[in-house]
């Protein structure tokens, strides 16, 4: 969007700042975008706005005076806005967006921590010059696998239509220019080789962003994170360390991944600083040891933020209710314990 620069972004970060426009445009509630000086030119880059609201409305007899209503035809500015809104129907309508300040970095221990809210991750690129997976979950099969599988048909990778643990070597040279980089997005890192895990820890060290990045990795063998913890710490500033525990019940029907129990216990053990536990897609759960479980994470200082949210592909999994996981989600919080999220179905996280 086109903003004037100064007041009005100033507007914005203070919560004051709307825009309408007479049409609804391409502008959609819950994502981000640039802020733009002028048209074509580039986003300034401290910053972008989210849409936070976009409400339809109309415009009041406001656009003409009474002299020259009466000059055009001995017309009443009420008359006149009435056989004018006839003749041009989309003049009085107007959408008017709110929008909230998202800035592109916050100061957080030693490094940067990305604190956009749009989708998983926020403000996330995929990196992956390893694919697939062997833990068969039941979700991934409408998601991630059939992602692959419309990719296999347009790059002619087999082993991406059958999500088959693989490599891609190009892919090392070309990072994504996103503040955050989720590495390997599209399967799990913890079956890639040892050497070529190196490589991947050497592209990054070798790269050289314009913007401070963070890199997400992520896996359900929390174990694999020790193998490389030394890289990892050498690198806090820019690396978070997450795992996926869906529930605390175990359901070896959903997943061939460690047991949830087995990976929270790793992830505990886990002796690093920066840490996200993702629960999504939720399955039904015991509130009161899944609560215990995070408020252990969350004692230990390390746990940046907790990720949650419900199955987006309706995979016909057992849920909590939405009763249940709000509670859950306000026990959190009052632990003090961040929630994000997304497909969180009128969830307040």
């Amino acid at each position: 969007m086109i903003f004037s620069i100064g007041d009005h972004v100033e507007m914005i970060k203070s919560g004051q700042k709307t825009q309408t426009r007479r049409r609804a445009g391409s502008y959609i509630v819950g994502r981000s975008y640039s802020i733009q000086p002028g048209r074509g030119k580039a986003g300034i880059v401290e910053g972008r706005i989210k849409i936070t609201n976009k409400v339809k409305e109309y415009s009041t007899c406001s656009v003409i005076s009474a002299e020259d209503a009466w000059d055009e035809g001995l017309y009443t500015p009420l008359k006149f806005e009435e056989l004018y809104s006839r003749m041009y129907s989309g003049w009085f309508v107007r959408w008017a967006y709110t929008f909230e300040y998202v800035p592109r970095a916050q100061k957080k221990g030693r490094g940067f921590m990305t604190v956009y809210e749009s989708n998983m991750y926020p403000e996330t690129k995929t990196w992956n010059p390893f694919v697939g997976c062997r833990f068969d979950c039941l979700y991934c099969e409408k998601s991630f696998k059939r992602q692959l599988k419309r990719v296999s048909r347009n790059i002619g990778c087999p082993l991406c239509y059958t999500y088959t643990p693989h490599y891609h070597e190009h892919r090392l040279r070309k990072i994504p220019s996103a503040p955050n980089v989720f590495v390997v997005g599209t399967g799990d890192i913890s079956f890639c080789d040892p050497d070529f895990v190196i490589r991947i820890f050497e592209a990054i060290e070798k790269h050289k962003p314009r913007i401070e990045k963070t890199y997400f990795f992520q896996t359900k063998n929390p174990v694999w994170f020790n193998k490389y913890l030394r890289w990892f710490k050498d690198n806090q500033d820019k690396v978070i360390l997450i795992t996926t525990l869906e529930t605390n019940i175990i359901n070896r029907e959903i997943s061939k991944a460690p047991t949830v129990i087995k990976r929270f216990q790793a992830f505990c053990e886990l002796d690093y600083p920066r840490k996200v536990v993702t629960i999504e897609p939720v399955l039904e759960f015991d509130i009161n040891e899944f609560s215990y479980w995070m408020s252990l994470l969350q004692d230990q200082g390390n746990l940046e933020y907790v990720w949650f949210g419900f199955d987006s592909k309706n995979c016909g999994l057992n849920e909590p209710s939405e009763r249940k996981a709000q509670a859950f989600v306000d026990g959190l919080k009052a632990l003090g314990i961040r929630v994000r999220g997304k497909s969180v179905r009128g969830l307040i996280v």
